[in-house]
């Protein structure tokens, strides 16, 4: 079986941030990032199944919101949209210095839909931008990926932050628990006195 790796890039400070919150459970953490990719991966299978796809369309009516139109597979053929790999790729928002991250390694099965998933994205893409009048400007389109690591982190990043955020919510609220429990430990103790001395 050949394997594949897929990263999720973040700062160093968020990296340990989120190996801290599964210390001595790398297996949960892992399973944690795998349960992101197994759904990408099954969305691609079910649309398969489906034969078909949802994608936003550009609503006249409506600019301000998006619509849907749903796309026959038989109709559009994804396999035009083969996305490539750039293994030098890193997020706009961090450089060659400080961008860490977390890698998972995949078989052929996962892979195989995952390149689905990618001919997919970049086709839901294409279908909105056709949907838009002729006078919108092309940097006002939605954009293609530039290769499958983009897609990959950009599916990564978002449950990975939550995970984050929820690990610093536990700790600041743990940390006000403590304070407020020793506030009532000294409450406790003053109450205790003033009995004491009124007997």
């Amino acid at each position: 079986m050949t394997m594949h790796d897929l990263r999720v890039f973040l700062m160093e400070e968020a990296k340990v941030q989120l190996e801290d919150d599964f210390v001595d459970k790398e297996d949960d953490l892992r399973h944690f990032i795998y349960e992101q990719i197994k759904g990408l991966a099954k969305g691609a299978k079910m649309t398969m199944l489906n034969g078909q796809f949802v994608a936003n369309i550009f609503d006249a009516d409506k600019p301000q919101q998006v619509g849907q139109e749903t796309v026959k597979l038989d109709e559009y053929n994804i396999d035009k949209h083969i996305v490539k790999s750039d293994s030098d790729w890193i997020p706009e928002n961090l450089d060659v210095t400080d961008a860490l991250h977390y890698k998972i390694r995949v078989g052929d099965k996962t892979w195989g839909l995952l390149e689905t998933w990618f001919k997919i994205y970049q086709a839901k893409v294409a279908v909105y931008n056709k949907s838009t009048p002729k006078n919108v400007k092309e940097d006002d389109k939605a954009k293609y990926a530039k290769c499958w690591e983009q897609i990959i982190h950009e599916a990564l990043i978002g449950p990975v932050m939550q995970k984050i955020a929820a690990a610093i919510d536990k700790e600041l609220e743990e940390e006000f628990t403590e304070v407020y429990k020793s506030k009532s430990e000294k409450s406790k103790e003053k109450t205790k006195k003033r009995s004491g001395k009124k007997e």
